[in-house]
């Protein structure tokens, strides 16, 4: 990552770094054990500036220019940026060598942020007040390390940051290498702001479904749920969501890390005018996961309708033995208008699809990710408990993730890895919705919802 893609990094490392802190100063009152620690949240994706929180609406149609800047903004109050990283950038290790001595040379010698830089930080966009709700289960009870522990049956990991490095117990088999970029990503977050990460302890689900149900795991002020974090959750459950494993690369299915893939859709973006494009609707991916995606296929042409709508099908094993020529994401942005459609839950897809550039057409959600709604910062600030190693816990570095790594895995570890320290401060967290606010804003959801409902039944939304 370059040293300008650092800024972009402080549209989800401040919504993540950023996250985490001002949520501790809002929920510090309310922890059994306080800590002066600055809080920063566990994510530094290069994202958007601005996230849409896409479990409010049902079907949302955004238009290409503001999406574009939300995209591929360095900066989010700033022009679209269309500078690569550099390609040239030297990996820093000496895999030949490695041993636990120099496994965390590269922390020990980089800057805190703090000694970096000492101006004011700036404040966090609005859309960040959302994290305030996230973590709302355990704003009277802290969280303890009986609520961590309580979700271990459903975890795949349990991830431990103590003293400025990197613990993992693995309970579960993951599915590819979801665990080993998720990973990843956190040790990216540690090199960006070191010397700043707080001691923390969480069980994370690493499958497709959110796990602590709120019907089973109600809470109040008395009592909290389990703690799990995930990379989706929904309306009834109480997981907290965190980014997925995508934005540092995807090697089974040849996807890069959002530093390298994002350049190469804004690309695609510039080859055709969104006037030029086809004038339909676009999916493609794995039809057979879920039940929306299978209803979507039936959407397709055929000799007796054209609904305008061109479904494609995905068969990814076909594909990699064909060396992923028909994937490439940056060849995708040639429809006028791009469909969304869930899966089994959440999908990775929806950042690409709207990083197209065209009309983003949602189908009725049910899930929600890190970035439509913003992740949990501050987790750390609840915690009431001083977080220790496990004894099957096994520590990861950058060092030893990357020379163990072979193939694509390698070189997206590579791509994704941030350069150094950043040089500015995380922004703050604005204050928390009032309640009459939160309700007004939950009853214009539903009000847009129904009005989209009733022009359809009347058929005042037409259908070719």
């Amino acid at each position: 990552m370059s040293e300008s893609s650092v800024h972009g990094v402080h549209a989800l490392a401040e919504h993540g770094v950023h996250m985490w802190k001002g949520f501790g100063e809002a929920l510090n009152k309310f922890s059994k054990k306080g800590t002066s620690t600055t809080i920063f949240v566990f994510f530094l994706l290069l994202l958007v500036g601005a996230f849409v929180f896409s479990g409010c609406i049902d079907t949302t149609i955004f238009t290409s220019t503001s999406l574009g800047k939300l995209i591929f903004s360095e900066d989010p109050e700033n022009e679209l940026s269309t500078t690569r990283p550099p390609e040239n950038f030297e990996f820093p290790f000496n895999c030949s060598n490695l041993n636990i001595d120099n496994q965390t040379s590269l922390n020990k010698n980089n800057k805190s942020t703090t000694e970096a830089k000492e101006s004011s930080p700036s404040t966090c966009p609005e859309y960040f007040r959302w994290i305030h709700e996230d973590l709302r289960p355990w704003k009277h009870t802290g969280i303890s390390k009986e609520m961590v522990e309580q979700a271990k049956d459903a975890a795949y990991v349990r991830i431990l940051i103590v003293n400025g490095r990197v613990y993992v117990d693995k309970y579960k088999w993951v599915f590819q290498t979801r665990d080993v970029f998720t990973i990843w990503g956190l040790l990216q977050l540690l090199r960006l702001y070191p010397g700043q990460i707080p001691d923390v302890d969480f069980m994370f689900e690493m499958g497709d479904l959110p796990a602590i149900s709120k019907r089973a795991h109600p809470a109040t002020n008395d009592t909290a749920p389990p703690v799990m974090f995930h990379y989706c959750g929904d309306d009834n459950t109480h997981d907290i969501v965190f980014p997925d494993w995508s934005f540092w690369g995807w090697p089974e299915i040849n996807i890069k890390p959002w530093n390298v893939l994002r350049y190469d859709l804004q690309d695609g973006n510039k080859r055709i005018k969104w006037k030029n494009r086809e004038p339909f609707a676009h999916w493609k991916g794995n039809v057979y996961t879920g039940s929306v995606r299978r209803e979507l296929h039936k959407c397709n042409i055929s000799p007796k309708h054209d609904w305008k709508a061109r479904i494609f099908e995905q068969d990814w094993g076909r594909e990699s033995r064909n060396g992923f020529k028909n994937s490439d994401l940056a060849s995708q942005c040639d429809y006028r208008y791009k469909i969304y459609a869930e899966g089994n839950s959440w999908s990775v897809s929806e950042k690409y699809i709207l990083a197209c550039d065209s009309m983003t057409l949602f189908l009725k959600l049910h899930y929600y990710d890190f970035f439509t709604r913003g992740l949990l910062p501050e987790y750390a600030k609840l915690l009431n408990y001083k977080p220790t190693v496990p004894p099957k816990a096994v520590e990861y570095t950058l060092e030893n993730m990357a020379c163990n790594a072979h193939g694509l895995e390698h070189t997206y570890l590579k791509e994704s890895m941030v350069h150094g320290p950043s040089d500015t401060q995380p922004c703050t967290l604005p204050p928390p919705f009032d309640p009459s606010a939160l309700m007004a804003y939950a009853n214009k959801r539903e009000n847009l919802t129904k009005l989209v409902e009733q022009l359809e039944a009347e058929g005042n939304v037409e259908r070719k």
